[in-house]
């Protein structure tokens, strides 16, 4: 099982659309090995991860 480094994070105003920006930059993405994480805040902030491995 490959590990998983983290190697951005960032907070931003949720939006309901966000996760679908997310699942189409996984797509792209996935050929290049990064993980982009999606979560929300108790506050209503979403935070964005990005993962690479």
């Amino acid at each position: 099982m490959n590990k998983q480094t983290l190697v951005a994070r960032i907070e931003t105003v949720y939006n309901e659309d966000l996760y679908k920006v997310i699942d189409y930059l996984n797509k792209k993405c996935k050929k290049n090995n990064i993980i982009i994480g999606l979560s929300l805040k108790e506050s209503g902030t979403a935070v964005i991860k990005f993962y690479e491995g």
